[in-house]
């Protein structure tokens, strides 16, 4: 028996698709395979004892709130205006209104780390620094309750092609053990955590001192440009 799946179209009537039972398992079939034959060692055994849980939102997508308290047009508040796309994040899962529910659900959950996303159109409206929108930033009470809020931007990495490769360390696949090369910045929040345990109020003007002259340079770049990243 085929089973019938109805979905209305933007034009307002129905159309009828038909498929044949588990006839999704050979389109599965054509992605399930990892690009790396090493990457099925992540598939298989247990978690180790010291495994890290954690959970992430991306903020599009759950604070909502759309040009509440002076928010400015991000890239995709204007892309999911345009043509006959009906889905917008105008209000997403409303976390910028239930935001004390959500940190108390994350710590209800247990997991040790929470990467969220920083919406710079709402920090800076019209993306210059001069823009800056105080009643954006809120962390009082997440430390209290364990957590601890940062967001350093990797200006030190820009050189190597940050935009394309993200993270603290560079991974050749193309090595059996996939070698990895830390970045300059791996060793520097190193330092900085360890030294000053979060409690630079003013990160960018301390880098500025830094023995490092490409740090210093970038975190010139990073407190004077009149740009804001999106």
């Amino acid at each position: 028996m085929k089973a019938l799946l109805t979905f209305v179209t933007f034009l307002g009537f129905f159309t009828p698709v038909t498929a044949k039972p588990n006839a999704g398992l050979k389109t599965w079939g054509r992605f399930n395979k990892l690009p790396y034959p090493a990457d099925k060692a992540f598939l298989y055994d247990t978690f180790p004892k010291d495994f890290i849980w954690a959970v992430g939102t991306a903020a599009y997508q759950v604070e909502g709130a759309f040009e509440k308290d002076g928010k400015g047009l991000s890239i995709w508040d204007t892309f999911t205006r345009g043509g006959t796309r009906m889905i917008t994040g105008d209000v997403g899962s409303d976390s910028y209104h239930n935001i004390n529910a959500d940190i108390r659900a994350i710590k209800q959950l247990g997991v040790s780390h929470y990467r969220f996303s920083l919406s710079w159109s709402r920090i800076f409206p019209n993306g210059t620094r001069g823009s800056y929108n105080e009643i954006a930033i809120v962390i009082d009470g997440v430390n209290v309750i364990g957590y601890t809020a940062w967001s350093l931007m990797d200006g030190f990495e820009w050189h190597r092609e940050y935009g394309i490769r993200r993270g603290l360390y560079y991974v050749d696949f193309n090595t059996p053990d996939m070698k990895r090369e830390p970045k300059t910045s791996a060793t520097f929040y190193r330092h900085v955590f360890s030294s000053y345990h979060f409690r630079v109020r003013n990160l960018c003007r301390y880098l500025l001192n830094s023995s490092n002259s490409r740090i210093s340079y970038y975190a010139n770049k990073m407190l004077y440009s009149s740009t804001a990243e999106r």
